[in-house]
């Protein structure tokens, strides 16, 4: 860290942004998502490839999780959820195949929800009510072009 006086603030400002704009000049700095697979189709979402991905962990730091994409999915339902509505509980399609699908603390992000969206997911199962399912753990998310 440094001190700069209360009187030096806005030259200190004018001269970093100076050196940001030489430094990085038109880099993209926008966010990257690193997808391991692109392009999976829903059938290929099932116990065997769940299984398979077990054996890849225990993931974290130096291990990360698998992250897998799928494009084109069709929006069939979303909500809100969580004690402040800070996530997003979704059902998507590919016309044949409906996942159900989980976005920690991205509500806000995505409202309103395009009715076609490409995802980027680990996948993961869901115990809930006895009940065992697959579901896709999204990271990230967009409107499909």
């Amino acid at each position: 860290g440094f001190t700069v006086r209360s009187d030096d603030v806005d030259t200190l400002a004018t001269t970093l942004k100076t050196i940001a704009q030489e430094t990085l000049g038109e880099m993209d700095l926008r966010p990257t998502q690193r997808v391991d697979v692109d392009n999976v189709r829903l059938p290929d979402l099932d116990r065997e490839l769940a299984d398979y991905l077990r054996k890849l962990e225990p993931c974290g730091f130096g291990n990360p999780t698998p992250v897998l994409a799928s494009r084109g999915l069709k929006v069939a339902n979303s909500r809100s959820v969580g004690a402040e509505g800070k996530h997003l509980k979704l059902s998507l399609t590919d016309g044949r195949l409906t996942f159900d699908a989980i976005a920690f603390g991205q509500a806000p992000a995505h409202a309103p929800i395009p009715p076609y969206v490409d995802v980027a997911y680990s996948l993961e199962w869901n115990e809930w009510n006895g009940e065992r399912r697959l579901q896709l753990n999204i990271k990230n998310m967009q409107k499909s072009s």
